[in-house]
């Protein structure tokens, strides 16, 4: 996507200054973070700030990791941002219960609670170290929290990124790219650094802890099972499992290996490849966009969860959805993917095919004729329409409970309409290597693999079986902070 290139020769050139690399190279290090997402860069700017030699070891060519395709929906639960935007009272046993329903009771329970407790902390860390921008000021609503916490970055991850990077270069971070880490140096049962590649040659670091900061592996169809294995994929070819893999070589246990986080709200732009289409939607909700399935009938609160969408969605003839805008709607919903890369001559090719190829992309001046181009009930969805701007008028959805806050206007009664597929899409595993309370690595006995911690998707147990809106980068960027303080502390 053309936006995210422009991110990615932004942060190729931010990180090519000075980086001619020797051949063979050994490298002493306090601390070597192997990986440079989200939670790899934060942990390394906060040891490099507090004066640790950092090394940075990164195999793409660019940094970044899953960051570079995040949708930027931070949770800042319990800081003095969420606070001071109208909600007094988010405290941490909200959080933990929030996450433990929609995780279906499949938390890592020792990393939750370290999370529940610091991420406020954390993220009034952020917003002070880093001023981050935001899209909409307002907290915006989400099925899965008892509170509204959730926040968009300006710019999304990729945009907000490259602040960050500059910052962990000020602070005297080493960062190699296109260098792979393969294993892990093991002495008299100590973790005391990384082998690596860069090409033919071998890269060495020899440091006091190794951050595994390497994300998950949804990109390793041998690593996934049904209906990950199945899903549209929109996530980082980067996402290999190496952290995985290398852990369990010194001794590791896993854990939730069979999750994923998969989403209601993808479209397939590719064979077998979605694009999230999420900030669309959120923007058609505003509007007049409802959702129905292939018999032109409304099945699901819009505005439920995400899990709940999905298994609704699962459930329906061909296992998928369709959005019904009318023009208004239309135009709100391209604006909104365009803000996830969506271009102009993507849409014309789409709007082309008019459903008659992936993705679907139908309209017609009338809804009738938009309907036949999707392959939906005409009669069904004219109906649906009709009972929709019922719903509106008395201000209340009592077919699915839609929250009268998203639904605003009545659908036009004139063309021209537009539909849209919603098929689900995964980026994200949960699949964990286990850690204690200070993010070190365990081993089978449950004892720490000294000089091994751990942070970020790595660990995304924290979440249980399916994460929720903005989570994500909370548990990066508390996991990431968190990792360094143990780290230092543990060095003292």
């Amino acid at each position: 996507m053309q936006y995210l290139l422009k991110k990615t020769v932004l942060l190729v050139a931010l990180c090519s200054v000075g980086s001619a690399y020797a051949a063979n190279q050994t490298i002493n290090a306090d601390i070597a973070v192997i990986g440079s997402g989200w939670a790899g860069i934060m942990s390394a700017y906060d040891s490099a700030s507090h004066g640790k030699k950092v090394v940075i070891l990164e195999k793409m060519a660019f940094p970044g990791g899953a960051s570079m395709l995040c949708g930027g929906q931070y949770a800042i639960q319990g800081s003095d941002l969420q606070k001071a935007k109208g909600v007094p009272y988010d405290p941490p046993q909200s959080l933990v219960q929030d996450l433990i329903a929609n995780g279906h009771l499949k938390n890592d329970l020792t990393t939750l609670k370290l999370l529940a407790e610091n991420s406020p902390r954390v993220a009034n860390w952020v917003i002070s170290t880093f001023h981050p921008t935001f899209i909409d000021q307002k907290l915006q609503y989400r099925a899965e929290f008892r509170f509204d916490r959730s926040l968009y970055l300006k710019g999304y991850c990729s945009g907000f990124y490259p602040k960050v990077q500059s910052a962990v270069e000020k602070a005297g971070a080493k960062l190699l790219l296109n260098t792979r880490a393969e294993e892990l140096i093991v002495k008299n049962g100590r973790v005391t650094g990384v082998k690596a590649k860069r090409g033919g040659d071998t890269v060495t670091v020899h440091a006091k802890a190794v951050l595994l900061a390497t994300g998950g592996y949804g990109a390793n169809k041998a690593m996934l099972v049904e209906p990950l294995k199945s899903a549209l994929y929109y996530g980082p070819q980067s996402s290999t499992g190496d952290g995985h893999r290398m852990a369990v070589k010194v001794g590791a246990q896993l854990e939730n290996m069979e999750y994923g986080k998969r989403y209601p709200n993808g479209i397939e732009s590719a064979p077998g490849t979605a694009t999230s289409i999420i900030q669309g939607n959120y923007r058609a909700w505003k509007e007049a966009g409802f959702l129905v399935n292939k018999d032109g009938k409304r099945v699901v609160n819009e505005k439920a969860s995400n899990h709940n969408i999905l298994t609704v969605l699962e459930k329906q003839p061909g296992g998928l959805l369709y959005l019904v805008m009318d023009e208004p709607t239309w135009n709100k919903f391209v604006e909104g993917i365009k803000t996830q890369g969506v271009t102009d001559e993507n849409l014309k090719k789409w709007l082309a095919a008019n459903g008659s190829s992936a993705p679907i992309f139908a309209h017609g001046a009338t809804l009738e004729e938009a309907a036949a181009h999707a392959g939906i009930n005409a009669a069904n969805l004219k109906a649906t329409l009709a009972r929709y701007n019922e719903l509106v008028r008395a201000g209340k959805d009592e077919d699915f409970g839609r929250p009268k806050a998203f639904m605003l206007r009545e659908a036009k009664t004139e063309g021209p309409y537009y539909i849209v597929e919603q098929k689900p899409r995964f980026a994200t595993t949960m699949g964990s290597v286990i850690v204690d309370d200070h993010l070190r690595v365990l081993n089978k006995a449950k004892k720490p693999i000294r000089g091994l911690y751990a942070a970020g998707e790595v660990i995304n147990a924290v979440h249980g079986d399916d994460s929720s809106p903005g989570m994500n980068i909370s548990w990066c960027t508390t996991s990431g902070k968190l990792s360094s303080e143990f780290m230092r502390a543990d060095m003292k």
